[in-house]
């Protein structure tokens, strides 16, 4: 297989300066955006991803909206949904409609965001 792509969906600006810090360290490509508008832009235009990171709130939905779509378009993908909140309706935390669906929650050890990438990665 290739290089490993990520999309990453999130609207923070110092989330998104993280993210940039840790994953130019890695063996893969990433595309970020900050909207699900633009992530629906990028699933459209790309061939693959191996990963979806996404926020749990973002200013036109929740990052769960795209779901579906994501494992649709990307059958054999991973999900890792990153949220600062602690409320979430109950058939969220298992989304059943994507196997390999993981939660971290903020704030987070930067060594256990990159254990979770790793290992949906399988890197």
């Amino acid at each position: 297989m290739g290089e490993r792509r990520i999309l990453i969906v999130e609207d923070e600006d110092v989330a998104r300066i993280l993210y940039k810090r840790l994953l130019d360290r890695m063996p893969l490509h990433y595309d970020m955006v900050a909207t699900l508008k633009d992530a629906r832009r990028r699933m459209a235009d790309t061939d693959h991803y191996d990963l979806l990171v996404t926020d749990l709130r973002l200013p036109d939905g929740r990052g769960t909206e795209i779901l579906g779509e994501f494992h649709r378009r990307f059958p054999e993908s991973k999900v890792l949904i990153v949220t600062g909140s602690l409320e979430m309706p109950p058939s969220v935390p298992s989304t059943p409609e994507v196997p390999g669906t993981e939660w971290i929650f903020k704030p987070f050890e930067i060594e256990d965001f990159i254990a979770a990438l790793k290992r949906l990665l399988t890197l």
